[in-house]
């Protein structure tokens, strides 16, 4: 039994370290994308002080902020789901620890009175 959960532990922490790989990168992504957001933003904001420049390209540089805001959205709602089901991922895995241990301890306990006879001291 011990190497049959053992075996599933280890899948198991096996794909949640790939999440968290995953969660990592996607947070990298978000802080890589808002430094983009601020430099389109500040960007737009140059065309808007130079005299020369066109309302059309103002609005152009303003429309490329909208668009990568949206997937920055986009961005922050998987980390926001991601973040949920680790959450629900530990909250299991403490009940299932709790399940098994109480299984391990009661095990060991009956071998010690079926081997003895009696509980002996710690």
């Amino acid at each position: 039994m011990g190497d049959i959960i053992g075996n599933r532990e280890f899948h198991c922490r096996q794909f949640i370290e790939s999440w968290y790989y995953d969660l990592n990168n996607q947070s990298d992504m978000l802080f890589k994308l808002t430094n983009s957001y601020r430099l389109l933003i500040g960007g737009a904001d140059d065309f808007n002080k130079i005299a020369l420049s066109k309302k059309k390209d103002v609005k152009n540089a303003l429309n490329r902020a909208v668009e990568l805001g949206e997937i920055i959205d986009e961005v922050i709602k998987s980390i926001d789901r991601s973040k949920c089901v680790i959450l629900n991922y530990n909250v299991l895995k403490a009940e299932a620890l709790e399940k098994i241990l109480g299984t391990i301890v009661a095990e060991e306990v009956a071998h010690i009175i079926e081997k003895n006879g009696v509980i002996k001291e710690l």
